[in-house]
């Protein structure tokens, strides 16, 4: 058994905090590596696609914001 109470989530890219269908719309990058590859890259998708990165967190206003953010970072 692993101690990191975190390993099944890290499995992927990015988790949701709270999932709904009216806003805010929330993820957490759950790979530092992920992170570091990808952060210039993740601010300008969210800069056109109205988006706000706060460290590794990324929140949207829309449903239809965090799916476009979900099928494109997945």
């Amino acid at each position: 058994m692993s101690d990191d109470i975190f390993a099944e989530w890290k499995k992927d890219n990015f988790v949701l905090v709270y999932y709904n269908s009216v806003g805010p719309h929330t993820v957490v990058l759950t790979k530092l590596s992920f992170w570091v590859e990808h952060i210039d890259e993740l601010t300008e998708w969210c800069k056109i696609n109205g988006g706000i990165v706060q460290g590794m967190t990324v929140s949207f206003d829309t449903y239809e914001q965090l799916m476009m953010f979900k099928l494109r970072w997945s």
